[in-house]
């Protein structure tokens, strides 16, 4: 009996975290570097803080911005989701984003009156779409696409690994993780839903998983405690500036798109369990696993029987 070759791995430091593509039934390794290549062009592409940049590019330009195409259809994914959220999710979210620093050294809660001012900046109906893949920014709108570039780069990575005919990979981009293909033995892969507050390989269940996307987003990944003792993290809501508590810890979204996935993860949970499950439960290719705050785990219909508690 014959065994199946050692899976390849390449692991690099990429969009602000640990990128690792893994092969399975393949010693590729010119697709392997090709993928983590596609993930480094695409960090600086989408890079706001990059003034070579793409999106440093549109948010400056003083006039409509031929775009490619498939960043066209991400911005028009992240405008679609964004008019279900009630304004809570906005990609035009910058100026608020700047004045939080969940990384550096200040970790101070902004003032109100920034907030004011920089809220006054925020709406997503100052993006405009035109036609040829051109987008025009009204004057003083800021995109940030942290909640769904990692998304949109990890379905990049995977369409690319298609197209070098690897019959199976795991992309893992820091809590975006996509399925390519199979397992060598036609066997689906297990993707673990991350412990919150926990080391990233512990989880509190597993789902088998073949050419899907599971995403999370949870309130334990940038976060810092105030001299208040409030608990700050990064998911804003866009309506009021500040982190959101909704009684949620994490999310986690399935779906056949990284990109929907990742936008979703951040929607879902500034809308809450109850009416973000209601949404789950109308879309089609998508489930989700709340964890919440009191310790309930919270399934989408679609995962009753797929969904593995941790023992």
């Amino acid at each position: 009996m014959i065994k199946p070759a050692k899976p390849i791995s390449r692991t690099e430091f990429l969009l602000d975290t640990f990128v690792t593509v893994t092969l399975y039934g393949s010693k590729d390794e010119a697709a392997l570097d090709g993928a983590i290549e596609l993930c480094r062009y695409y960090d600086g592409v989408l890079n706001r803080h990059d003034p070579k940049s793409m999106i440093s590019r549109l948010n400056s330009a003083q006039e409509p911005v031929e775009i490619d195409p498939r960043l066209y259809d991400m911005l028009a994914t992240a405008l679609e989701l964004g008019a279900l959220s009630q304004g809570r999710y906005d990609i035009t979210i910058a100026p608020v984003m700047d004045l939080w620093d969940f990384k550096g050294d200040t970790r101070k809660v902004p003032s109100q009156n920034a907030l004011e001012q920089a809220l006054a900046l925020v709406g997503q109906e100052n993006v405009r779409l035109l036609e040829n893949h051109k987008v025009e920014l009204l004057e003083g709108v800021q995109l940030d696409l942290g909640s769904i570039a990692k998304g949109f780069i990890a379905d990049e990575m995977a369409w690319y690994l298609r197209e070098q005919k690897v019959p199976g990979a795991i992309v893992n981009l820091g809590g975006n993780v996509i399925a390519v293909g199979k397992k060598p033995g036609n066997k689906p892969f297990v993707i673990g839903v991350q412990k919150p507050f926990a080391d990233r390989q512990e989880t509190v269940g597993t789902l088998e998983v073949t050419n899907q996307s599971l995403v999370s987003a949870g309130l334990y990944e940038r976060c810092f405690t105030g001299e208040d003792g409030v608990l700050y993290h990064h998911i804003i809501d866009a309506t009021t500036g500040m982190p959101a508590h909704t009684g949620l810890l994490s999310v986690s979204i399935l779906s056949s798109s990284s990109t929907r996935a990742d936008g979703l993860s951040t929607l879902c949970f500034l809308l809450g369990p109850e009416e973000a499950m209601k949404l789950v439960e109308d879309m089609e290719d998508t489930e989700a696993v709340f964890l919440t705050i009191d310790g309930k785990t919270l399934l989408s219909s679609g995962l009753a029987d797929r969904y593995k508690p941790t023992k």
